[in-house]
């Protein structure tokens, strides 16, 4: 696989099929690798085991999270060669008519071009597949590409039968949103005006999800790409311990994405997604615009959410509970169960605070630095959380009737909580177990509880009245309104008044349940700077005792400040980690290079003939200023080198890359990535 990081710390991705130069040695056949692109490659010789050869096929489709023009389409066959290529037009469309006698499956992928939500080439693969000849809707996106990479890490790999096993679990649980009674098969389903603002938005909350997971895991110096990030998702997705290359999914790379993916479900369902840290949604709409202008007024904010996209942000919210200890986060959680869909925008706008919103925003990158324990809790519940029973509460108030100003005793335990949310009467979080007196009451009230549990959230209440006063004059202490529960019980008739008031009990002073979870920022006088110079860094936190730099800075910090970054000569990414009594709160930023291109890749493994590469010798990056006219060359040769930085004058470049053997074979290039140096 061959990516590049681009000036604006965004991983580009190569499709790079190599195969033998003219003259190979000892039949070989020079090296192969699918780069960016690793899903399973036959050679030649197995290719009759499970293929069909057609006369007719031809692919058309979509291309893109955002949608993406003059990205680079290639085919391969069931063998594993390539039999078409060609490139998404300006409606993000391709076609591609295959030679007769093309063997089937095919993959078809996409890579480069221009996102029309990013401004720039794709960052990952986009993968589709076609089992059957004829003239075959394939669209490149997201959501198909979790299918396909679902399908192929499931046992017996890529069939009708486990694309459709894939679709299925992938509308269970990561479908974003997008509502199957419109749109049935993401890889298969034409574009209609009616799901096109519907079908941009869940695959750019996938590819969010992805570049923040990427982003959070390169902090660490992991060497992991947005391919890698989407082939681990979908195999775990279909209960795969290993991806389709023999590699372990790594369930720290699962649970930093799901992480990302609930900061992402939550800025969607509020309206506001943002992409690179700005706010998306207008740039959503315009790339519609673009591709389809006879389209009146697309909107991704009137996309209407569904009962399973509120759902799978509740199963992720209750997932990661414990480890966000947010008290907001957990009074959301019961604010959105069982609500119906035309509310939760409404709730979920008005809860998601600057402040969660930045909780969220920095939890990829704290459980991407987590200690080993943390991801195993983690990723167990995840594991369980499937059959996970709901939670069961039993809550009391003793006594039950009270003189007016008089407390009660209010008192509750739990099984499988693991936070409650008091509200009604009382409010706040709580322990999953615990007593505590109420304030003295004037009038009657309904106490609320709420406990939310890996397997849900389960609701009791309990009234206690106030003799004298009917429950009609009470007045509720502040806090969110219950959902549901028995009505308040009448009060008793009107009772003799007292000679003498009782004193009122003083309010309980409950000692606090969860400290507050730290927050925190980062960010970059200059984001892009001329090669030797600075830029001038500042931070803010809030909830922590102090900070600590990392990646191109180190050192212990102050809560919040200023500081230089010193003379950069390459891109650099400067990390924050603020801790206080409430956990750790990460922060991190990317400060580029004008004229600096920096290649990562990973090395081939394969020949073309699918036999095992033994003599890898190492790689020639070409560029030029015009397409497949590469006028200079860099030859690394050293199989071990596995990223390398060009620093360029400005201008407009292509670039792509080979491999070579140990005999000097070359292999074809990677396809061809575009890009504008300042």
């Amino acid at each position: 696989m061959i990516s590049l990081r681009m000036r604006s710390g965004v991983l580009v991705t190569f499709v790079a099929l190599f195969q033998a130069a003219c003259g190979g040695s000892g039949g070989s056949g020079g090296p192969s690798g699918a780069a960016a692109d690793p899903g399973p490659t036959a050679s030649p010789g197995s290719a009759g085991s499970g293929s069909v050869q057609v006369d007719t096929l031809a692919v058309s489709g979509s291309v893109g999270d955002g949608p993406v023009v003059g990205a680079d389409v290639v085919v391969t066959d069931a063998a594993g060669g390539i039999v078409e290529r060609g490139a998404s037009d300006g409606r993000a469309d391709y076609r591609l008519t295959l030679p007769s006698g093309t063997l089937l499956p095919v993959r078809v992928t996409a890579a480069g071009g221009t996102d029309l939500v990013t401004a720039r080439p794709l960052d990952f693969t986009l993968v589709g597949a076609a089992l059957d000849g004829g003239d075959v809707t394939v669209n490149l996106t997201l959501l198909g590409t979790l299918a396909v990479r679902g399908a192929e890490c499931a046992a017996g790999g890529l069939s009708a039968e486990t694309l459709e096993a894939a679709r299925n679990r992938l509308f269970a649980e990561l479908s974003m949103g997008l509502d199957r009674d419109l749109v049935a098969d993401p890889l298969s389903d034409p574009v209609r005006q009616t799901t096109v603002a519907a079908r941009v938005l869940a695959n750019e909350a996938v590819g969010e999800s992805v570049r923040r997971t990427t982003r959070a895991l390169a902090a660490t110096g992991a060497d992991v790409d947005g391919d890698d990030v989407l082939t681990q998702v979908a195999c775990e997705l279909m209960g795969s311990a290993s991806t389709p290359q023999g590699s372990d999914v790594d369930p720290r790379v699962v649970i930093a994405f799901k992480a990302a993916e609930l900061a992402v479900r939550l800025e969607a369902l509020a309206g506001r997604l943002e992409v690179d840290d700005q706010n998306a949604m207008a740039a959503m709409d315009e790339s519609i615009r673009t591709i389809r202008p006879e389209y009146a007024d697309p909107s991704v904010a009137s996309v209407p959410v569904t009962a399973d996209g509120r759902d799978q942000t509740l199963a992720l919210m209750s997932l990661f509970q414990p480890a966000l200890a947010s008290e907001q986060l957990a009074q959301l959680t019961v604010g959105l169960v069982g609500v119906s869909p035309d509310l939760v925008r409404q709730r979920v706008d008005g809860a998601l605070t600057a402040a969660l919103a930045t909780d969220l925003r920095t939890f990829a990158g704290n459980l991407a630095f987590a200690d080993p324990a943390t991801i195993a809790t983690l990723a167990e519940r995840r594991r369980r959380q499937g059959a996970a029973a709901a939670p069961s509460v039993s809550f009391a108030a003793q006594p039950d009737a009270i003189d007016a100003g008089e407390s009660t005793q209010l008192s509750w335990t739990s099984s499988d909580a693991d936070v409650c949310v008091a509200s009604g009467g009382w409010s706040g979080v709580v322990p999953p177990d615990g007593a505590v007196s109420s304030a003295g009451l004037a009038s009657s009230a309904q106490f609320e509880l709420a406990c939310v549990g890996l397997g849900g959230v389960a609701r009791r209440s309990v009234p206690v009245t106030v003799a004298g006063i009917p429950a009609s004059e009470s007045e509720p202490a502040p806090g969110p309104e219950p959902e549901s529960g028995p009505a308040p019980a009448p009060a008793p008739a009107p009772a003799p008044e007292p000679e003498s008031a009782p004193e009122p009990a003083p309010a309980p002073q409950p000692d606090p349940v969860l400290a507050p979870a730290p927050s925190a920022s980062l960010s970059a006088a200059d984001e892009v700077v001329d090669p030797g110079a600075a830029t001038e860094l500042s931070w803010t936190s809030s909830n922590a005792d102090g900070c600590t730099a990392g990646g191109g800075w180190s050192g212990a910090l102050a809560t919040s400040g200023a500081a230089s970054s010193g003379a950069l000569s390459r891109e650099t990414t400067f990390t924050l980690n603020c801790s206080g009594t409430g956990g750790t709160a990460m922060a991190m930023i990317s400060v580029a290079v004008n004229g600096e291109v920096l290649l990562r890749w990973r090395a081939p493994t394969q020949n073309v003939d699918g036999s095992r590469l033994t003599d890898l010798q190492g790689y020639r990056i070409h560029y030029g200023e015009g397409s497949r006219a590469y006028t200079a060359s860099i030859d690394l040769m050293n199989p071990d080198t596995l990223n390398y930085t060009l620093t360029l004058p400005s201008g407009r470049y292509y670039l792509a890359m080979t491999a070579v053997d140990a005999a000097g074979n070359e292999s074809t290039y990677s396809n061809e990535v575009r890009r504008t140096v300042d």
